[in-house]
């Protein structure tokens, strides 16, 4: 029976440690995350070969091995969850005019890793395409923005009032995700929302409208 590692931070310390980073940023955040990366990186390689080490004398099914294993886990969890927030230090301030709204952010999957080519856009209560608001395909770094304006709206404060959420289509051109929570445009700002996708299980058809215009990019 292997032992298990006594100096490795758990992922509960490790989670911990992103939040005190988190909580006290300001204009240094930029390098504190890196300091952060770092550190985590560092204890990755460590905990890989110690894991390897493990495996390669004890076997996979070894409860020492998994412990490790899981450990190596949690670190490239944390560091794909510190790289997302560096991401997010460091996108541009979107500039608008005071009868636009923007909302943009990035799509990971459940492993903190950016998702390309995506096609994000909106749906009312019905899940029919909000055409007016257009879309967005999501680019290397899983990045997409949509924006609106006072113009645009035309007819729609009866959509606004009853909910737009935001619909994602896979590159195989089905939805997989629906958000739950209806997005609130405010005139003159631009959100910024962080979707991670815990499963990327197809939810249904797309709605017609976008299937005929916005079939996500191939390669």
């Amino acid at each position: 029976m292997a032992t298990t590692e006594t100096n490795a931070t758990t992922g509960t310390q490790v989670s911990e440690n992103l939040n005190a980073v988190l909580a006290n940023a300001g204009t240094g955040v930029q390098n504190g995350l890196n300091g952060v990366v770092l550190v985590h990186k560092a204890r990755l390689t460590q905990q890989q070969r110690y894991a390897a080490a493990l495996e390669k004398e004890y076997g996979s099914q070894d409860a020492g091995t998994k412990a490790a294993q899981a450990k190596v886990a949690a670190t490239k969890l944390v560091i794909g969850k510190v790289t997302a927030a560096q991401q997010r230090a460091a996108t541009p301030t979107i500039q608008l005019m005071a009868d636009e709204w923007a909302l943009h952010g990035r799509v990971y999957d459940a492993n903190s890793q950016p998702i390309p080519q995506l096609t994000v856009f909106f749906v009312d209560n019905d899940k029919a395409w909000l055409r007016q608001y257009s879309f967005s395909y999501t680019d290397k770094t899983g990045y997409f923005v949509l924006k609106g304006t006072k113009s645009a709206d035309g007819n729609a404060s009866d959509t606004k009032a009853s909910g737009i959420f935001i619909e994602i289509i896979s590159d195989d051109r089905l939805p997989i995700y629906l958000d739950s929570e209806t997005f609130a445009p405010v005139d003159g700002q631009a959100a910024y929302k962080t979707i991670t996708l815990t499963s990327q299980t197809p939810i249904g058809d797309p709605p017609q409208a976008i299937s005929e215009t916005a079939f996500p990019p191939k390669g």
